[in-house]
Parts: C-alpha cells; structure tokens; sequence
C-alpha cells in the first residue's frame, strides 16, 4: 500500500469514528431528554402507569422520582439552614453594635460596618475572578500541548503528505472541528464563559446594567432599613428591637402578593395574625394594656424606629426575590454596602444623631467583629 493510499484509509478511519462518536451523542442526548421527561411527566391512564406492568411501572417511576422529591426537600432544608443562619448572625450584630453604640453613634457604626465589608465583598469578587482566569490560561495552555501531540503523531504515522495537511488535521478534535462547524459553532458557545477570561470592568461589582435600578432599590432599602435598626439599639432594648423588627417577614408577605404575585395562604395568614398578637406583646400598647400592672409602654420612637426599619428590610427582600438569580449576592453586597456607606457618610458630616468619635482599641475590634459577621450575613 502506497503513502496516500495509507493516508486516505487513516482519514476514512478517523471519519468513521467521528459518525459513530456523533451517532452516540444523538442517541445518549434523545434518551437523557426522554428520561427527564418521563421523570417531570409521568404517563399515567385510568389504568395505571402506562408502562405495560403496573407493578414494576409504579416501582420504576417512584425510585425515578424519589431523587427528585429528596432533592426538593434538602434544598429547602439549606435555605432554612441559610435563614437560620442569618437570623443568628444578625442577633449578634446587635447585641454588639448595642455595646458598641455605648461610646460609638450609631450611624458611625453604620459607616465603618459598610466600608470594611464592601471592601471583603470587592476582593472577594476580585480574587474569584483571578482564579478563574488561572483556570482558563491552564485549560488553554493544557489544549495547545495536547493539540502539538496529536500533530506531532500524525506527522509521525505519515498522516500528511505535506505540511498544509498537518496543519489542517493535527487531531481528531481539530478533524471534528473542520469537519463540523455546526457542532463546533454549538459547542463554543457552550464554553465561552469558562473558556473566556474576565474582565475588571464595572459590570463585575455591579452586575448587569439593566438591573441596576432594581440593585440600586434594593440597596438604598437594605441600607435605611439596617441604619434606623441600629439608631433603634438607642432607644430600645436588643430583645424589644430585634422582636419588632423580625415584622419584615410580614411585611414582606402582604408585599409579596401585589408585587410578585405569591398568594398568602391560609397558613401563611394565620402566621401573620399570630405575629402580630406577639409584636403586640412586646410593645405593650396602652390603648391595648391599659396601666395593668407590668406592662410598661416602651419608648415610642424607638418602636416607630423599628417598624420603619422592618419596612424597609421588608422593601429590600421584595427587591432580592424580583432580581433573582440576575445578579449574584457579592454584586447585592456591593450595591448595599455602598448605599450604607453613602448614607453614613452624609450622617457623619452632619453630626446626625451625634458627631463621630474616635473609637477605643476595645471599640474598634467590636466594630471589626460586626464588620466580618455584616460580609457573612450578606454573601
């Protein structure tokens, strides 16, 4: 056998296997799509599933389904887990920023709080997108080298006759890839953002510009409603203040049906009712408690404190659950904590509701403390 008839039978091979590989992706694709539509749709007649063995039909369907239902479940159970999490995380913060606000106004600990966990939320965001970027440089520079293998075995078996040949099939992949710009087309689309290396632009911290006026609600929202929670801390206690402000939930339900459309069930609505009777006990209206005998009205700016606060907080969950999975919780981060720092600012310039101090060693590490739990709360 001559040199290009040994070349045209190593090319006829390689497509052969390219139609077969091809061939096997079509069908593991149809059965995957059949498969998770049988998982999502079970088909079922008058008579049963309609699998020609009712037995077996009903025990495939239901072990086929189980994962699914387990799946469900455990991702509930993780975003409790995350809320229980967060509620414990700022219960901390204000038994600290109670002691802080001591010897610390409470819009300085506002201030300093958004600054140092902007600041974490930023490198954050910075050092994921330089891993990233090594992982794509280490991908590239992997390909290139397996690519230079396969030219440098095709050149060995005397797959081309010249060098244009070697150059134009070094591979099966870069064969597949001429062969098949559809495919190819397809699959480059597929990996362009693992495959591409980000940028330090804006968008990085911000997220999307066309949701940027819905981040930028949602982070002037977050950062009054965590501001008057904190002037709150002056005027009431950590119990009475977190009390009245875990309102939000309620507010954030009866906002939930007219802006996002989640209808409040009778659960739901019994939830409300029974959380209202418990913010009554806390307060201790005297239009409710009359002068009965421990029941001492707390301070009335501090309670119209907190239901704002928890309006707010209210307001800013509201905007979260329209964004979505649109912007991720470090570009939240960034919008809330320079809305925060903006706003503490402007109340540290004017003194409002007392000029800024220097704060003690002792001060410094508490707000450093809030700080870190503040990042960690949020992200």
């Amino acid at each position: 056998m001559s040199q290009a008839e040994a070349t045209a039978a190593r090319e006829d091979e390689y497509q052969r296997d390219e139609t077969h590989d091809e061939e096997e992706e079509e069908d593991g694709e149809e059965d995957g799509e059949e498969e998770r539509a049988a998982l999502l749709v079970p088909s079922i007649t008058p008579g049963g599933l309609n699998d020609g063995d009712g037995a077996g039909a009903a025990r495939r369907w239901f072990s086929s389904t189980l994962p699914l239902a387990l799946h469900g479940v455990l991702s509930t159970a993780m975003g409790e887990c995350v809320m229980v999490f967060a509620t414990f995380v700022f219960a901390l913060q204000s038994v600290v920023a109670k002691t802080v606000e001591r010897g610390v106004p409470p819009m300085q600990v506002v201030f300093v709080r958004s600054i140092v966990s902007g600041g974490i939320s930023c490198c954050t965001i910075t050092q994921r997108m330089r891993v990233h970027n090594r992982r794509v440089a280490k991908r590239k520079r992997t390909k290139r080298e397996a690519d230079a293998t396969s030219a440098e075995k095709w050149m060995r078996n005397g797959g081309a006759v010249e060098a244009g040949d070697a150059a134009a099939a070094p591979s099966k992949n870069m064969a597949a890839t001429s062969s098949s710009p559809a495919a190819a087309t397809n699959a480059a689309a597929a990996t362009a953002d693992k495959d591409e290396p980000q940028l330090l632009t804006l968008e990085r911290f911000l997220g999307d510009r066309a949701i940027w006026h819905l981040c930028l609600g949602r982070g002037v929202a977050g950062s009054i409603a965590f501001s008057l929670c904190y002037i709150s801390l002056a005027y009431l206690t950590v119990g009475d203040s977190v009390a009245i402000f875990f309102l939000n939930p309620i507010f954030s339900a009866l906002l939930a049906w007219p802006v996002l459309g989640e209808r409040v069930g009778g659960i739901e609505a019994a939830s409300i009712v029974c959380g209202l009777l418990g913010t009554l006990l806390v307060v201790k209206p005297p239009a409710v408690f009359g002068s009965a005998v421990g029941a001492e009205p707390l301070n009335p700016t501090g309670v119209i404190v907190t239901v704002f606060s928890a309006l707010f907080c209210s307001i800013a969950m509201i905007s979260i659950r329209n964004i979505g999975k649109r912007a991720s919780p470090l570009v939240l981060a960034v919008w809330f904590n320079g809305s925060s720092t903006i706003t503490g600012f402007l109340s540290c310039a004017v003194g409002w509701p007392d000029a800024p101090v220097w704060p003690s060693t002792t001060e410094w590490g508490l707000l450093l403390l809030i700080s870190f739990t503040s990042f960690f709360g949020k992200a």
